[in-house]
């Protein structure tokens, strides 16, 4: 349940987002789309399929997961610390009765909330042309909501251990694109040589890979509950590391 301090501060982005929102909307919704649609129209017309379906089909759960990871880590990483260490937006907040903790799940909050939007006209495609059968919506977004606090969770910890922008660029470079590239979004994983396949279950994208398709495929067997037991443990790690090192950052700010 969000608390009325998160709310405050989820409103507060919210009216921010508003200010900006058509340059905010075109990259939520186009620039992700445009990228479904090649994938789906494009690089799938020259694939015959992919585990027995079409490659779009294959590739359409996948993809909606890894965008929501890409909007999620970029606005509670690299946005939320712009906030912080550049622009003192959050200055202000020392001045209303609000804690840190608040502050904090707030911006996790919205980090998610816009990372679900990301997906929204992807998953009524997808529905639409036949990719995700309609009985399945509901757990699907389910499995977002659940991912998308995940992924702003991380995204907030490595924000709360950054001391610059490069510290994000290097977090990039070596996490963020291999998890993108070897989390079983574009390829089955059992295409991967054994050492790259024991690296991509490491990653919290592959669980969440492999748990949306297994309800769009309908799936589901035992290792289906251990992909949402690994998430559930690294949402449980990002988030109380997040707690514990961005109070530091900022009780400077608020000056305690």
């Amino acid at each position: 349940m969000i608390n009325t301090g998160a709310f405050k501060i989820i409103n507060r982005n919210f009216l921010a987002f508003k200010q900006t929102i058509s340059i905010s909307l075109i990259w939520l919704f186009a620039e992700p789309l445009l990228m479904f649609l090649i994938l789906g129209y494009g690089i799938g017309a020259l694939i015959d399929g992919v585990e027995g379906m079409s490659y779009f089909k294959f590739v359409a759960p996948g993809f909606m997961i890894a965008t929501l990871m890409h909007v999620c880590i970029n606005e509670t990483g690299i946005g939320f610390f712009t906030k912080l260490q550049e622009q003192k937006k959050l200055s202000q907040l020392s001045l209303v009765p609000i804690s840190k903790r608040q502050v904090i799940l707030g911006e996790i909050y919205w980090g998610a909330i816009k990372g679900l939007i990301s997906t929204l006209l992807m998953l009524f495609l997808s529905l639409y042309i036949g990719l995700i059968p309609g009985v399945k919506v509901f757990s699907i977004l389910v499995i977002f909501v659940f991912t998308a606090f995940i992924f702003s969770s991380l995204g907030m910890m490595i924000s709360s251990l950054s001391r610059d922008q490069n510290s994000f660029i290097l977090f990039q470079s070596l996490v963020v694109y291999p998890m993108y590239f070897l989390s079983g979004v574009f390829f089955p994983l059992d295409q991967l040589p054994s050492f790259l396949f024991s690296i991509s279950l490491i990653f919290p994208l592959t669980h969440a890979v492999m748990a949306c398709k297994a309800l769009t495929m309908g799936n589901i067997e035992s290792i289906f509950f251990i992909n949402l037991a690994v998430l559930f443990i690294y949402g449980f790690i990002f988030i109380n590391v997040a707690f514990v090192n961005m109070k530091k950052k900022l009780n400077i700010i608020f000056n305690l």
